[in-house]
């Protein structure tokens, strides 16, 4: 199982951190919401390809911590786990809704990632998912950098998104990466 959900997560987050590199990504370096929107008209399949890589990615990263949660057996951090898979399916069907949201009408995303409430949305509720992740991992055997450091990495997360009122999401799937490799090193 736990190579399972380490295949799972390295996955998902390989798809997501690397449709972030698709050239329809080159989008978010132009300045006006009508040089975005002409760009997607331009090249409409990229467009629709980075929204379907992005989409599977939020559901491989949702059943990968699934699967994680399920990990945790009867430790005591299984309790935290559970919350965490909660506030993570949370997040990933809003990141999913906000990407369907953003490939059926770009314009007001373009505009500003947070004109649709369910990418910041997404946002918090990942760092609390992956926080509490974090603090299940401590109490279990996973090494104790790995909780230490999702507690840290997410606490720094909060206090950018409070100010910039967003974080890049490729860096939520940067944790689950790690997670995922711890997971299939057996640590």
């Amino acid at each position: 199982m736990e190579t399972n959900a380490g295949y799972t997560l390295i996955i998902g987050a390989v798809l997501l951190i690397g449709a972030t590199f698709l050239p329809i990504n080159r989008i978010y370096m132009l300045k006006t919401v009508e040089e975005k929107l002409g760009f997607i008209k331009q090249h409409p399949r990229g467009w629709s390809t980075a929204s379907v890589i992005y989409i599977l990615a939020g559901i491989l990263t949702a059943v990968g911590m699934m699967m994680t949660s399920q990990l945790l057996g009867d430790t005591p951090g299984r309790t935290l786990g559970y919350v965490g898979l909660l506030f993570l399916i949370l997040a990933e069907v809003a990141w999913i809704w906000a990407v369907a949201l953003r490939f059926g009408n770009p314009e007001p995303y373009l505009e500003s990632s947070t004109n649709i409430w369910q990418m910041p949305a997404s946002m918090v509720l990942m760092i609390v998912a992956l926080t509490f992740y974090g603090l299940a991992f401590l109490k279990t055997g996973y090494p104790s950098w790995l909780g230490y450091g999702l507690v840290g990495v997410d606490a720094v997360f909060m206090v950018w998104f409070l100010i910039a009122k967003d974080v890049y999401p490729g860096f939520f799937y940067m944790l689950t990466l790690v997670i995922g490799i711890v997971l299939l090193k057996g640590v």
